[in-house]
């Protein structure tokens, strides 16, 4: 799919310098594992191929190139977002499809599902220590020892462990202490990013 990156700098940048430039960019990022270009696998191509023979000799059949960009966001569990209102209308019964005049929507809803999720996920995935002094308990975040809180009881008591969490991974807390440890970690997002001239993919 690299290649309609390369369609779509040659069709809109007369210098072949600068259309240089970009491809050595996109290079770099896939070195860097910042950028994963994705060749469309075995799977992908056949669920392409389900998706293109949708719709009907009047109204037309949705175009392969756009079924490949489909298929993949699918098969990852992603939104292809795209200019093409043909392609979300013939479509529109596999999902994973929304128009670009509504990536806002999209991109909140995304950003409200991650929130929801981590909260979900919250007390298997940190750890904390409480106990009981009086009428309250009190506790705090092993990873965020500094920040301690309270409540009437356990029930409450994680629920403003949660709320710490939350402003703690979000910045609104200014200036915070991390715990660590020895192993080395990648801290760069890795993002799955197949860019087209009308249709970007969500994940």
């Amino acid at each position: 799919m690299l290649d309609e990156i390369t369609e779509v700098l040659c069709g809109n940048l007369d210098d072949l310098q600068k259309v240089k430039q970009h491809l050595l960019y996109l290079e770099q990022l896939v070195n860097e594992k910042v950028l994963l270009i994705v060749v469309p696998s075995l799977a992908i191509r056949m669920k392409a191929i389900e998706i293109g023979r949708t719709g009907n000799p009047k109204s037309g059949y949705p175009e392969l190139s756009d079924s490949l960009y489909h298929a993949l966001a699918i098969l990852n569990d992603a939104i292809f977002v795209t200019n093409d209102f043909k392609h979300v209308a013939k479509v529109n019964r596999f999902g994973h499809v929304e128009k670009l005049a509504d990536y806002q929507k999209i991109f909140e809803r995304i950003a409200s599902n991650r929130v929801k999720q981590s909260k979900d996920k919250f007390m298997t995935l940190q750890k904390y220590t409480y106990w009981r002094d009086g009428e309250m308990w009190l506790g705090y975040l092993e990873e965020y020892s500094d920040y301690m809180t309270q409540g009437v009881n356990m029930e409450e008591l994680q629920e403003k462990l949660r709320d710490i969490y939350q402003e703690l991974v979000s910045g609104a807390i200014p200036s915070v202490r991390y715990v660590a440890d020895n192993q080395k970690i990648d801290l760069r997002h890795k993002l799955l990013i197949v860019m087209k001239s009308f249709g970007i993919f969500c994940f």
